[in-house]
């Protein structure tokens, strides 16, 4: 799919991932939609990438209310007459060990993590396939679902991240089966550790990552995601030791299990 003149959509455009991809995909021309919850940062994201805020809409809200996903369809296609990529990258992270999760927390982060992005997905595949109906229309709808590398190797303390992952996963493959006959891709994104204020934004306990590496800049995720939209991309992995890592531990579980316990509790010690 060509980037120029397509109309793509982005949740949680005011940082990280979501921010970059904007930065990235801005100067081909496409048509974009930024959402977040911060007004603010949208607007500057807004005056950076275009100051004349032509074909850039943005849209303020929260993923975890229905109404406000509907929305976000409904006025891309008043504005812009179609939606061509939908990403499906707002998130809420959370560190606590599983018997110390206040019930506020599980809420916020499967209706942020997982329903917000099926409701998005299920009104945009909707718009999607009006569109792709038509005699005329020749392009593909694609929908891209920000899901995790940890969706395959839970870890202490991220139980309940780890589970909305897992389940976008699911989702993501049977609405990619649901869709098969149509012009719609349905792809899932995996990103491993990356350099954003995640881990300092994370419900639950304020700690740093696991790992001392700090992760990838976002741009270099971008950059993929670039990719995988211009070639229809479905499984969507950031670097080659992220591959590595999930399928190490799809074949060699009891083994990751206890590395990781090892290096847990080697952290934890120092």
């Amino acid at each position: 799919m060509l980037i120029k003149d397509s109309v793509v959509v982005i949740t949680g455009a005011t940082a990280g991932i979501g921010e970059a991809i904007a930065r990235n995909l801005a100067p081909d021309g496409g048509r974009l939609v930024l959402t977040g919850r911060r007004q603010a940062r949208l607007d500057a994201l807004q005056a950076e990438l275009r100051p004349s805020g032509k074909n850039i809409l943005c849209l303020c809200g929260d993923v975890q209310d229905r109404e406000f996903c509907a929305n976000i369809i409904e006025q891309t296609v008043a504005t812009f007459g179609r939606i061509d990529v939908l990403i499906n990258n707002a998130g809420v992270g959370h560190a606590s060990h599983l018997t110390d999760i206040p019930e506020a927390d599980f809420k916020t982060v499967w209706e942020t993590n997982m329903y917000g992005l099926a409701w998005l997905s299920q009104f945009a595949s909707r718009a999607m396939g009006e569109q792709t109906a038509e005699a005329h229309t020749h392009k593909r709808g694609q929908i891209i679902n920000v899901s995790s590398i940890i969706e395959d190797r839970p870890m202490i303390s991220q139980v309940i991240y780890s589970a909305s992952k897992a389940a976008v996963n699911h989702y993501s493959r049977g609405l990619r089966m649901e869709l098969a006959n149509s012009d719609i891709t349905v792809s899932i994104l995996y990103p491993g550790l990356t350099h954003t204020e995640f881990h300092e934004s994370k419900l639950g306990q304020k700690t740093g990552p696991l790992l001392r590496n700090a992760g990838i800049d976002p741009a270099e995720v971008a950059k993929v995601v670039r990719q995988a939209i211009i070639k229809q991309k479905l499984e969507i992995y950031i670097t080659w030791y992220d591959l590595i890592f999930v399928q190490a531990n799809r074949h060699f579980p009891n083994l990751t299990d206890r590395f990781f316990t090892f290096w847990i509790n080697r952290k934890k010690k120092n």
